[in-house]
């Protein structure tokens, strides 16, 4: 009796042993698995970060596996995303995702100091922002995907689709430092092609309620700049569009998608895919400071069911024009 009571102590050891070895190696690798902070000021961001995730799986960073990450519910206003920086900072992840410009100027100011590499994607004009100093070397701790120079083309795209428009009217978010790029771009041509632009800035989102009843009786059409708080309230834009028969320009696929008329800028989704190769070398121990600031590729994307909601025949020439027709 005795010798079974001692194997048995022995067999207790060898599995105490082997379970306390395993939730060590479990716990070393729960610590080494790198962690990922997303921060982004409206949910049209969540198709970016989508994409991202995606692209990283390509990259063998498996959600829950090989990567873990951190995304709370959008922040909605510009005011609170300093404080909402500063707790993702301290939360002690590996790498923080952002997007929009406000976003990316806020987790600038948070990790200044910390050494946290940050990707954004995407930011308007990252130089002219303040974010990076240079493109081809942004320096620090940072770099990211930028959106290309193409509200003025845009713009111009509108006139070809709408011959007729020569007032638009243009909501934007007043301290949006993106949105306040694409009003200086297409103020620069609105004198030569013949339109006169309606501004209509907000200071709150809880403002952009307000702001769309005071939309003129003599607008030909809604110019949306690359603006967050704008471009995720395009729902409302499109029911607006399809009850006063106005053609809606917005700056993204994801508004195309959603019934404006077209759009002339990025695909969200594809944003993250292309950042994901970004967000890999620097996981890998690549410097973000030196990896160059990349930049989005564009789409010109047509509604063609929009433009039979609001009686506007689109001519094959622009039809010609179009990355994607949506019918």
């Amino acid at each position: 009796m005795r010798n079974i009571f001692y194997i048995f102590v022995v067999l207790i050891i060898v599995v105490l042993g082997f379970i306390t070895r395993y939730i060590a190696r479990e716990k070393k690798h729960q610590t080494d698995i790198p962690r990922v902070g997303h921060l982004y000021l409206s949910n049209v961001d969540k198709k970016t970060f989508d994409g991202f995730k995606d692209g990283m799986a390509q990259y063998g960073f498996m959600e829950g596996k090989t990567i873990h990450y951190i995304s709370n519910d959008s922040v909605g206003d510009i005011e609170k995303l300093q404080a909402r920086a500063d707790a993702l900072v301290k939360s002690g992840v590996d790498l923080i995702f952002v997007s929009s410009t406000p976003a990316t100027m806020a987790i600038r100011e948070a990790t200044r100091n910390s050494g946290i590499p940050v990707l954004f994607c995407p930011v308007n004009d990252p130089v002219g922002s303040g974010i990076v100093k240079d493109i081809s070397h942004p320096g620090e701790n940072i770099t990211g995907i930028r959106l290309a120079v193409g509200d003025q083309k845009r713009f111009q795209l509108l006139k070809e689709i709408v011959p007729g428009v020569e007032k638009v009217f243009f909501p934007y978010t007043a301290h949006d430092k993106s949105a306040l790029k694409t009003l200086l771009q297409i103020e620069q041509i609105a004198d030569k092609i013949g339109i006169n632009i309606v501004k209509a800035p907000v200071i709150k989102k809880e403002d952009v309620d307000a702001m769309m009843k005071t939309i003129p009786p003599d607008v030909d059409a809604i110019f949306l700049p690359r603006d967050s708080i704008m471009e995720s309230r395009i729902d409302t834009f499109v029911q607006i569009s399809f009850a006063r028969k106005l053609p809606i320009s917005a700056p993204s696929s994801l508004q195309a998608d959603a019934g404006a008329l077209y759009s002339y800028g990025h695909s969200h989704y594809q944003l993250g895919i292309q950042a994901a190769r970004l967000g890999s070398q620097i996981l890998g121990g690549t410097d973000p400071g030196n990896l160059p600031v990349e930049t989005a590729k564009y789409f010109f994307d047509i509604n063609l069911k929009t433009a039979e909601l609001i009686g506007l025949t689109i001519t094959d020439e622009v039809l010609r024009q179009a990355d994607r027709i949506i019918r």
